[in-house]
């Protein structure tokens, strides 16, 4: 098989429900030029469903009904793909792979957070569960090599900084070299796992402030993400590598960096909710990396020994990296998600 490259493909993956809920936004937003995304000019579908959802009477319905009605409706006509945008058009030059599962009506009659939908959730998980799946990155494990996708990141990053700031992309090339050197090792492989999972997501996961869960982020280049994600939990694993109180000759300083990378989707947040660094001080909601340090190496070798137990299960491994038993996250990663049979 060949690695998993997203950036390589004109076809890309969307969950479901994720589709769905945009859907629904939507159609419910004043603002009409929102459609494009969705349908072309003449299409009189969406004007239909606009004028459903923004004057139905019929009784009370939340967003997630609406949204899981969206979703049984795209299955019961067998809506599998739809088309993309391309130059900000809609074209068929650019495929959405709708992916996942839709929510049954009377899961959502049970409320939220409560042990009776929770349990309805993993009865209705337990029978959809047809077929073994496992994750499947494309590549061999241990890693022996930086993964196609975090080096497309980079190599973006390198022409992106190359008539810019050379200081920040030194940095990215002492993160690339320090990533090489240090394959082989387990940290470096659970590294590479969790970069590779949260960069597959059709979405970006984010830890919104005053959270401590991972949520919908606004969507980022995966593969910059990949390489910026890397960065960062690099600092932290190899830090003899990286200045950090001073530019080291035309290495731009890890602070100066940490305000570069925050936009790109990659806090400190994001590490701690992913247990890749823990707070030493402080009672900040995002820490300063002052305030952090590399979690117990114990903690984070026990952390990968049970990420290799669950490569083949798929939605354990999935729930395990999230903290989630949400099943749209198993839907997100589906680049990664392979039925056995077929990766054999």
């Amino acid at each position: 098989m060949a690695p998993y490259s997203p950036a390589s493909s004109p076809i890309t993956t969307h969950a479901r429900q994720d589709y769905s809920r945009d859907l629904y936004h939507c159609c419910v937003s004043r603002d009409a030029p929102n459609k494009t995304r969705f349908a072309a000019a003449g299409s009189t579908w969406f004007a239909i469903l606009r004028h459903v959802l923004q004057h139905f009477t019929g009784g009370p319905m939340n967003v997630d009904h609406w949204v899981a009605a969206i979703s049984a409706g795209m299955l019961s006509n067998a809506i599998e793909c739809v088309p993309g945008v391309y130059q900000s058009r809609l074209s068929v030059r650019r495929v959405i792979r709708l992916m996942g599962h839709t929510t049954p009506a009377v899961i959502l009659s049970a409320p939220a957070g409560s042990l009776k939908r929770a349990a309805m959730e993993a009865q209705h998980e337990a029978k959809r569960q047809h077929t073994s799946r496992r994750i499947d990155f494309g590549c061999d494990l241990p890693f022996t090599h930086i993964p196609e996708l975090v080096k497309q990141g980079f190599d973006a990053l390198e022409r992106k900084f190359q008539k810019g700031d050379c200081r920040i992309l030194e940095h990215y090339q002492v993160a690339r070299n320090c990533l090489d050197s240090c394959l082989g090792d387990p940290l470096c492989d659970l590294l590479l796992t969790l970069v590779l999972t949260l960069a597959s997501c059709s979405v970006t996961p984010t830890v919104a402030p005053q959270t401590r869960h991972f949520q919908v982020g606004e969507k980022k280049d995966s593969a910059l993400f990949a390489a910026n994600l890397a960065t960062r939990m690099l600092w932290f694993l190899r830090p003899r590598h990286f200045p950090w109180t001073e530019d080291h000759q035309l290495v731009l300083r890890v602070p100066e960096m940490t305000k570069k990378i925050e936009h790109k989707g990659v806090s400190n947040r994001l590490l701690r909710e992913l247990g890749w660094v823990k707070v030493i001080r402080g009672h900040r909601d995002t820490p300063r990396n002052s305030e952090l340090e590399l979690q117990d190496v114990d903690q984070l070798l026990l952390f990968h020994k049970e990420l290799l137990g669950l490569h083949k299960d798929a939605a354990a491994f999935i729930r395990r990296v999230f903290r989630s038993h949400d099943p749209v996250w198993l839907d997100r990663c589906s680049p990664i998600v392979q039925d056995r049979a077929e990766s054999r």
